[in-house]
């Protein structure tokens, strides 16, 4: 008979955007993940679409310079780059005043140098394939490309520096295989086996396994007693 051990995997959190940036999101130092299976990524960019006049913007990807969006008032709706590839980019937003002939418009970035500016914006992010991070009971470093299962102790600040470990004690909920209705929970500690743990369950290894699982049931493998 299994018993069967689900994980997850969650995305390192973010803070909620601010009203008074030209560019609310990414922000600063972002990492944005690659699509899965994919060597780039989609990346969306949410503009502070409350600014009038008219606005230029364009995606430096790698140093190579994107073309340029050229609109009458900044988007308020979020703007998508499709297939940016891994590194390092930066987003750059000019709020632009047209000059004697108002039929006269920047095409590429250069060209700003002719019109009159009202404000403008970089940001730099990264784009790069996110990694699960492997856990311990003793503090790791968690770097911002990380995913991290649920349940972990945390301390620090995830915009720069941030550790995580396994708690010292956690709890573990068993459900075992052909029994839906019949869920337990165990303190695990740092010291548990898991024949002990199967022997608070009232078990043996000789008539039960555990099974680890990911979240979607894809992967799994049996964990030692010992």
């Amino acid at each position: 008979e299994l018993l069967q051990l689900p994980m997850a995997v969650v995305t390192v959190p973010d803070d909620g955007p601010g009203s008074d940036r030209l560019i609310i999101a990414p922000k600063p130092g972002d990492y944005l993940p690659l699509n899965p299976g994919e060597p780039f990524a989609d990346v969306r960019v949410q503009f502070n679409g409350s600014i009038a006049g008219p606005c230029a913007f364009w995606l430096e990807a790698n140093g190579t310079v994107g073309n340029m969006n050229v609109l009458d008032k900044v988007p308020s709706e979020p703007y998508v780059w499709h297939k940016v590839p891994e590194g390092h980019h930066r987003v750059q937003l000019v709020l632009w005043t047209p000059g004697m002939d108002a039929s006269v418009r920047p095409s590429k970035p250069e060209d700003l140098s002719s019109f009159g500016s009202r404000g403008s914006a970089t940001v730099e992010f990264r784009v790069k394939r996110f990694e699960d991070f492997i856990p311990s009971y003793e503090w790791k470093e968690v770097e911002r490309w990380h995913l991290l299962p649920p349940g972990l102790e945390i301390v620090g600040d995830f915009a720069s520096s941030c550790r995580a470990r396994i708690p010292e004690v956690w709890p573990w909920r068993v459900q075992r295989q052909g029994e839906p209705g019949s869920p337990g929970e165990l303190r695990v500690r740092r010291e548990s086996t898991m024949a002990e743990l199967l022997e608070q369950l009232k078990l043996s290894e000789s008539t039960h396994e555990v099974v680890w699982c990911d979240a979607d049931g894809k992967h799994e493998y049996t964990l030692k007693p010992n």
